[in-house]
């Protein structure tokens, strides 16, 4: 039998916590492919925010294009820049989002309506060499 490898238990884990906080009437978190995201990049109401943590971030020359950067641990001072009724899409490097689904629960909570965060993260987006742009 085959033993579950670290990556697989992490995102399990990250699974059962992330159900647990949206028991109570929080807003179920939305998980968009980067198939999707690539065929919406063109449209207007979507607002890419990149939330990779500060290491990450400074580590990479590249993001994806049109994407915003925005600190993670500062939502709460820079969500009001963005109007509630645009589609929000947040990535962070972590394949299991993390990061990312930890600011789509703040800004639900907030009243945000059209908030989601990208499966796998920066890391998929770009092994698919999916459209990036210099930071």
């Amino acid at each position: 039998m085959r033993r579950p490898d670290l990556r697989s238990f992490l995102a399990a884990c990250l699974i059962v916590i992330l159900a647990a906080s949206l028991v109570g009437g929080a807003e179920v978190i939305t998980a968009i492919t980067k198939d999707q995201l690539k065929g919406s990049l063109t449209k207007p109401r979507l607002v890419i925010i990149d939330v990779r943590t500060v290491h990450d971030w400074d580590a990479s020359q590249w993001k994806i294009q049109g994407a915003q950067r925005q600190v993670a641990s500062e939502v709460k001072e820079w969500m009001g820049q963005y109007p509630k009724d645009k589609v929000i899409v947040l990535y962070c490097a972590s394949p299991n989002q993390a990061t990312s689904a930890g600011v789509a629960q703040d800004l639900t909570s907030a009243g945000f309506k059209n908030v989601a965060i990208l499966e796998g993260g920066w890391g998929e987006w770009a092994l698919s060499e999916y459209p990036i742009e210099k930071k």
